[in-house]
């Protein structure tokens, strides 16, 4: 087949044109709701905000019992990692908000030493670091892929500009850092955590 029969059935419509998806889809979301009737809102309002609720009520009395029970829910194990950085990062917050914790650091002799200031900041680079852990788990603006290379990162920011993603790109090199630097100290102050 050769173009020019290829574009004989483009304009025969015998095969979709790839300039046309985008605005027929364009004109369908625009007239999704032009048919409907004061009596398709209300019913539309009400199954998506007082069914929806009230369906969701079993279900959230069993997650409620199973946290009581055994200290986690179904749900938090879905997104294990999210709800285990929810737990975390709320904590440091709080540890450094309420100077709750043993203010200990090691010094570069090897010995540990309680040095308040210090402290303070390695809270904060652990809560800095964790905080961008968080934004990755939730996706809506920082993507986080182990093993990608620059080129790939640069590629994948390039595709999702023009995908028309908003502020979603991969992580950058320093955000990286932050990260590991997060877990390496939540690793080695994770014993002075505590109250």
């Amino acid at each position: 087949m050769n173009i020019e029969d290829l574009s004989k059935d483009v304009e025969n419509e015998k095969v979709v044109n790839p300039e046309h998806i985008g605005s027929s889809l364009d004109d369908s979301m625009n007239n999704m709701h032009k048919d409907w009737t004061i009596w398709d809102y209300i019913q539309s309002i009400f199954y998506r905000y007082f069914w929806n609720w009230l369906s969701s009520i079993p279900s959230e009395i069993k997650y409620f019992i199973q946290r009581g029970r055994r200290g986690y829910s179904d749900r938090d194990s879905w997104e294990l990692e999210l709800y285990l950085l929810d737990i975390i990062l709320c904590n440091l917050v709080k540890r450094r908000i309420n100077d709750s914790s043993i203010p200990a650091t090691q010094g570069p002799d090897g010995q540990w030493r309680y040095n308040k200031p210090e402290w303070n900041e390695i809270l904060n680079e652990m809560i800095t670091g964790f905080y961008i852990v968080k934004k990755c788990c939730i996706g809506n603006e920082l993507m986080y892929f182990m093993g990608i290379t620059e080129e790939d990162k640069v590629r994948y920011n390039e595709i999702a500009k023009t995908r028309k993603f908003g502020k979603h790109r991969c992580v950058n090199a320093e955000e990286e850092t932050r990260m590991n630097k997060a877990f390496d100290l939540f690793k080695k102050y994770f014993w002075c955590l505590s109250d």
